[in-house]
């Protein structure tokens, strides 16, 4: 099921993959909770990079760290939940892992 719940490249892919013709990520788990609760926020949906996208954003990822003379990286529990550490912010019971 491809995504149609972002409205614009923009929102899918960021500035760099707008206008790229990408696919937009498709939907892994439809969540009606808020993915922040308290804060205006959009729901907690799950979502996965089709596969030749992934792969072009991890070459874009790489050219911004080989450009780059001082790199910092703001993290999420996207980073650690890959890494095998639990998701203490998941809504969803039948999140995907």
């Amino acid at each position: 099921q491809l995504c149609a719940m972002f409205a614009s490249d923009l929102l899918a892919h960021g500035a760099l993959g707008a206008g790229k013709g990408w696919a937009h990520p498709e939907v892994r788990l439809l969540c009606d909770a808020s993915a922040r609760p308290g804060y205006d926020s959009s729901r907690a949906h799950e979502f996965e990079e089709v596969p030749d996208v992934f792969d072009r954003k991890i070459e874009v990822l790489c050219d911004l760290l080989k450009r780059s003379r001082s790199t910092q990286a703001y993290t999420g529990a996207g980073i650690s939940t890959a890494s095998g550490l639990g998701d203490y912010a998941t809504q969803s019971s039948e999140s995907v892992s």
